[in-house]
């Protein structure tokens, strides 16, 4: 925060990011599982793109 009584204090969001993504469906690189998709009627994106493989960020 740049002013009032919270100044200078920073919040370590990585632990809530990674409950945001589980509440969201997501992995943990922030993308829909396949049950989020099929939820969402967009199975047909894991048919498309399923020998497409995504590079973890670590």
């Amino acid at each position: 925060m740049p002013e009032g009584p919270a100044k200078g204090q920073v919040v370590n969001l990585k632990p809530l990011l990674d409950a945001y993504y589980e509440f969201r469906g997501w992995n943990k690189m922030g993308i829909p599982t396949p049950e989020k998709l099929d939820e969402l009627g967009l199975d047909w994106t894991l048919r498309e793109l399923g020998s497409i493989k995504i590079k973890s960020s670590s």
